[in-house]
């Protein structure tokens, strides 16, 4: 039900701001880069804005420099004039730092995807799911839930660095077939 939410929730809203947590890792950044390579897919407007610059090892990911480093007197229109804003791979307002005030004051509507426990209650949907290896999966899942997105060799590389990340290059507990199943499908 949650991920149906967010699926109509993109479907009837136009402009779009993601954000994720300070020191952002490839869970994050990659979250961030695939939600909104596939937003600018179906027509809509997204920006990504973060408190933290993305780490060297990580510019990779992001060569056509689509993630705004927050300032403030620059940027806070973004969120603000944002109709939806996203808030991934974090569940507390205060680990966004200087995003944290203009996305509590804004009347977009915010969403929260998440895959840690106890969510603080700050967003009007939260699409938290303990059990998923990374918020990367949980992309992954609404992606192919919009059904109108194709997940191209540039979303798939970065969900795919999301989800390695977060499994310590599937080691970790959580680790199952299902998500050998979808980076099987990524790959």
């Amino acid at each position: 039900p949650a991920v149906d939410n967010i699926v109509s929730i993109i479907k009837s809203h136009r402009r779009f701001a993601i954000t994720t947590h300070v020191n952002p890792d490839g869970d994050g950044l990659g979250s961030e880069l695939a939600l909104a390579r596939a937003l600018r897919q179906m027509g809509k407007k997204a920006s990504i804005v973060n408190h933290s610059p993305t780490p060297e090892n990580y510019l990779w990911m992001d060569t056509a420099g689509e993630i705004i480093p927050f300032a403030p007197e620059r940027h806070q229109d973004l969120l603000l004039l944002a109709e939806v804003v996203f808030v991934v791979d974090t569940n507390q307002p205060e680990r966004l730092r200087s995003l944290e005030p203009f996305i509590l004051q804004t009347q977009a509507v915010k969403v929260v995807i998440d895959h840690h426990l106890e969510p603080d209650n700050f967003a009007n949907h939260y699409y938290v799911d303990d059990d998923a290896t990374s918020t990367g999966e949980m992309i992954y899942r609404l992606l192919k839930s919009l059904g109108t997105v194709t997940i191209d060799k540039e979303i798939a590389t970065v969900l795919y660095t999301a989800i390695m990340t977060d499994t310590g290059s599937f080691r970790f507990p959580r680790t199952d077939p299902e998500i050998h199943r979808i980076v099987a499908d990524l790959l």
